[in-house]
């Protein structure tokens, strides 16, 4: 974790109190000490200097010192087919790691369709692991996330209404990375 996000309704006029996985987190891998200042994120908004102010065994107290800036987003939309769900959870992780615009989740030739009744696919699930993604990465930006079962469809539809630069990763092309020369690259 190298930040520490928050929701804005836990924040209760510059102080956040934390007592899940971050308090421990903080409390038993970065060993903070009261008056240590670390670096928190609120979810959609800026990331901020914040002072551990009480600890205890209910969890930890911190105050929110001073604005730092608000996060790039990477200006990228995602379409993957879905993936197995523990390489979803991977995924949604580096979504929010790298603050992707967007992430479509869809159906193609070979995605089983018991994919689709996953709990990795619920919202609760991939919200936990976009924000485990934001922490590491030091970003606020929550991707939006959809899921689509249609690919013809869901492929039109974004295309049309995509003007950037398209680029396809596919298996079995002749091009790398290094020989595509995108508009407005060198």
């Amino acid at each position: 974790m190298n930040i520490l996000t928050f929701e804005s309704e836990e924040n209760k006029s510059g102080l956040i109190r934390v007592n899940d996985y971050r308090a421990s987190h903080l409390k038993e891998v970065i060993k903070v000490k009261v008056g240590q200042e670390i670096k928190v994120g609120e979810v959609g908004g800026y990331l901020w200097v914040g002072a551990i102010e009480e600890i205890d065994t209910c969890g930890i107290r911190i105050r929110l010192k001073s604005v730092v800036t608000k996060p790039s987003i990477l200006e990228l939309d995602l379409i993957v087919a879905l993936p197995r769900p523990q390489t979803l959870k991977k995924i949604l992780e580096l979504a929010g790691c790298f603050s992707v615009r967007s992430l479509s989740l869809i159906a193609s030739e070979k995605v089983e369709s018991s994919y689709f009744q996953s709990t990795a696919l619920s919202s609760e699930s991939m919200k936990k692991h976009l924000i485990l993604g934001l922490q590491q990465g030091v970003k606020t930006h929550l991707p939006k996330v959809r899921v689509e079962r249609n690919f013809k469809e869901t492929i039109g539809e974004l295309c049309l209404n995509f003007t950037g630069n398209k680029l396809l990763a596919e298996k079995n092309t002749s091009k790398s990375f290094s020989q595509i020369h995108l508009q407005g690259s060198s």
